[in-house]
């Protein structure tokens, strides 16, 4: 009887334990979401490293202008501004 109280312990704790296989499964699909989220950091980084490079010698003047007219908020008459959020 004793002996297979112990083999239910160690079966138990083997599948729903702290490090058993239900827990190993939650780890996995954790980190694929995490690996998922990794990707879309760093393509937004990539992004942002080529928006800030063209802001460096040789100075790209389209977009020291969009980004002079998005921080002071100011445009011409004539034109029309869409301000479009990337999420």
């Amino acid at each position: 009887m004793s002996a297979a109280m112990i083999l239910i312990y160690f079966i138990f704790h083997a599948i729903a334990g702290n490090r058993g296989m239900l827990a190993f499964f939650k780890i996995n699909q954790r980190m694929e979401r995490a690996g998922i989220e990794l990707d879309a950091l760093r393509a937004e980084r990539i992004e942002l490293e080529h928006r800030v490079n063209l802001l460096k010698a040789p100075l790209d003047k389209d977009m020291l202008d969009e980004q002079a007219r998005k921080a002071l908020g100011v445009a011409s008459p004539n034109e029309k501004v869409f301000v479009v959020d990337a999420k």
